[in-house]
C-alpha cells in the first residue's frame, strides 16, 4: 500500500494505512470493505460472462470525476493522484469496477477473492470520496494531540453500546494487516482519548446555545410528505391533481408513477430556494416545486417543530459545529498538508 505522506503533525507522518486504520477505529471501514468486495465480485462475474464496461460510460465517469475536482488537464490529474498515493491505472480500474457494479448489480456473487482486496482498498477510498472525509477528522485529532492535554482513556471509548468502532484486538489485527508499527494502535487510542476530552471541554452550555441560535432557521424540523417525478411537467400535473382535485399525494404518485415519501426533515436539508417558504408556511402548505439531482419534487409541510438541544440529532449537529470551530485553529497551527492534498 502507498507510503505517500498526506500530512504531518509534529513528528507524526500520516500515510494511507494510518487513515484506513483510523477509519476502522471509528467503525467506518466495513462499508468500504463491503463495496470494494462487491466491485471485485462484479469484475469477476463480468469476466466470466465476457461482459465489458462500455467505453462511453468510462469516459463520462472519468470526465465527471475530474470536473468535480477541478482537474482540467492530464498533468493536473496525475499530480492530484500522486498527492493522494494512487496511480492512473488504479483510477482506470476503479472506474471499470464501478461501471460493472452499476451494470451487473445484484447478479454478482456475494464474495470476491480476499487476496486482492488490500490492493483496491485505498484507491476505492480515494476515488469514492471516503478518504477525504476521513482525513480531516484524523488531522483534528493529531492537532489536539500536538497541543497536549489529558489523554486518559474514557471508559466509553471501547464500549460497544456507544462506540461503533472495532474492539482493541480487531484493531491490532488491522494495524498488522496494514503494516503499521505496533505503537500506532496506542497512538491512535491516545489521540482519540485526547480529542474526546477536548470536545467535552468545548461543549459548554453557553457555546451550544450560541451555536444553536446561529443555525436556528436551518434546524427547524418539519413533518413533510413528498412526491418526486422525473420531469417538471409531471410534477406540475401532480400538483394540480393535489390542489384542484384534492387527491392524496400518495394516490397521485401511484397513478402517475411518482415516488412518495413521508417523514421528518430539517429545513436545512431542503434546497435554499424553498427554505424561506417552508419556514413561514402554516401547517399543510404545499411548497413551490423544486428540483434536486434531476428530480422534480412536490412537497407538503404538515407541521414544524422549533429546534431544541433535547433533540439528539440537533444536539449532535450543534456539538459538532462547536468542536469543529474550536479545533480549526489547532489544525492550522500544527498540521502541514502535503501539496495537492485537500480534505
Amino acid at each position: 500500500m502507498s507510503s505517500t505522506v498526506l500530512f504531518t503533525a509534529g513528528e507524526l507522518c500520516v500515510t494511507p494505512p494510518h487513515v484506513l486504520s483510523a477509519a476502522a477505529f471509528w467503525g467506518h471501514l466495513p462499508t468500504l470493505l463491503e463495496s470494494s468486495r462487491h466491485r471485485l465480485a462484479c469484475l469477476d462475474s463480468a469476466a466470466a460472462r465476457a461482459i465489458e464496461a462500455p467505453d462511453k460510460a468510462l469516459q463520462a465517469a472519468s470526465e465527471s470525476f475530474r470536473r468535480s475536482r477541478g482537474l482540467r488537464t492530464v498533468q493536473a490529474t496525475e499530480q492530484w493522484m500522486a498527492a493522494w498515493g494512487v496511480e492512473v491505472e488504479a483510477f482506470t480500474g476503479y472506474l471499470e469496477r464501478e461501471a460493472l457494479r452499476a451494470q451487473i448489480g445484484d447478479e454478482a456473487p456475494a464474495a470476491a477473492d480476499e487476496s486482492r482486496l488490500a490492493g483496491v482498498l485505498w484507491p476505492d477510498a480515494v476515488f469514492g470520496g471516503q478518504a477525504a472525509s476521513w482525513l480531516h477528522p484524523l488531522a483534528a485529532r493529531a492537532a489536539v494531540r500536538c497541543e497536549g492535554g489529558a489523554t486518559d482513556v474514557p471508559g466509553s471509548l471501547f464500549d460497544p453500546a456507544s462506540s461503533p468502532g472495532l474492539a482493541p484486538d480487531a484493531l491490532r489485527v488491522w494495524s498488522d494487516r496494514l503494516d503499521l508499527p505496533a505503537t500506532w494502535f496506542d497512538e491512535l487510542v491516545a489521540m482519540e482519548a485526547g480529542f474526546l476530552r477536548f470536545a467535552e471541554r468545548q461543549q459548554t452550555p453557553a457555546r451550544l446555545d450560541a451555536a444553536l441560535r446561529a443555525r436556528w432557521e436551518s434546524l427547524f424540523v418539519a413533518d413533510i410528505e413528498t412526491a418526486s417525478f422525473p420531469t417538471e411537467a409531471a410534477a406540475r400535473e401532480a400538483l394540480l391533481c393535489i390542489t384542484e382535485d384534492g387527491e392524496p399525494m400518495s394516490a397521485v404518485c401511484s397513478v402517475a408513477g411518482g415516488s412518495y415519501q413521508s417523514g421528518r426533515a430539517m429545513l436545512g436539508d431542503l434546497p435554499v430556494g424553498v427554505r424561506a417558504h417552508a419556514l413561514s408556511a402554516p401547517p399543510d402548505t404545499l411548497l413551490p416545486i423544486f428540483s434536486q439531482s434531476g428530480v422534480y419534487t412536490v412537497c407538503r409541510v404538515r407541521g414544524k417543530t422549533e429546534p431544541s438541544l433535547d433533540d439528539p440529532r440537533i444536539r449532535s449537529i450543534v456539538a459538532g459545529a462547536v468542536v469543529s470551530e474550536a479545533v480549526q485553529p489547532l489544525i492550522q497551527r500544527h498540521v502541514a498538508w502535503s501539496p495537492g492534498v485537500s480534505p
